[in-house]
């Protein structure tokens, strides 16, 4: 689920956090709710973490704030007693994407290859690589792409985005995968 430092920073330096789009030569597009449900599974309706029909314990937050966060369970604990349950208030939400993102960018520096599958789902040209047959629709869509070892330079990358044209960009990626993940 990686993909090149190259192509990493290529999509950064066309993200715009005021209106949360990346600006293209094609036009904005932006990460939706629908991409962050098909893409890691993660339940997009009610209160985080204690979703209807789907209440969790202290212990299973902690765990997928570990998992889908990167948020260490002491932190975590913290952030629980302070919301009375299972909860991150938008704050700490907030504190938790600039770590990442700071992160990310120290992975990008060092040339690592940060998880970012939804461009891989919406540009064939960067590799829609999928898995061998071991994925299922039950998994995210996320899992279908194996890790690239990109060799591109970021000059390359960048000439690659300018060149799109609008016909090689996916707009609706998740249709054979509504069944799992309802829109």
């Amino acid at each position: 689920n990686h993909v090149g430092w190259g192509l990493l920073t290529a999509f950064t330096e066309r993200w715009h956090p005021e209106t949360g789009t990346f600006h293209l030569p094609i036009g904005e597009m932006t990460i939706t709710l629908d991409d962050v449900s098909c893409l890691l599974h993660v339940l997009i309706s009610g209160k985080m973490l204690n979703h209807v029909g789907k209440s969790c314990t202290i212990e299973e937050g902690k765990d997928m704030c570990e998992e889908f966060l990167n948020f260490n369970r002491a932190g975590c604990q913290e952030e629980f007693e302070k919301m009375k349950g299972a909860h991150i208030g938008f704050r700490k939400l907030q504190d938790i994407y600039h770590d990442n993102l700071n992160q990310a960018l120290q992975a990008e520096n060092n040339q690592e290859a940060p998880d970012v599958a939804w461009i891989m789902v919406h540009f064939k040209r960067f590799g829609m690589h999928f898995i061998e047959e071991n994925y299922t629709h039950k998994d995210p869509v996320a899992a279908k792409f194996y890790p690239l070892k990109s060799g591109k330079i970021l000059d390359e990358t960048r000439t690659a985005l300018d060149r799109m044209e609008v016909d090689e960009v996916t707009f609706c990626p998740y249709e054979d995968h509504r069944q799992t993940r309802p829109f």
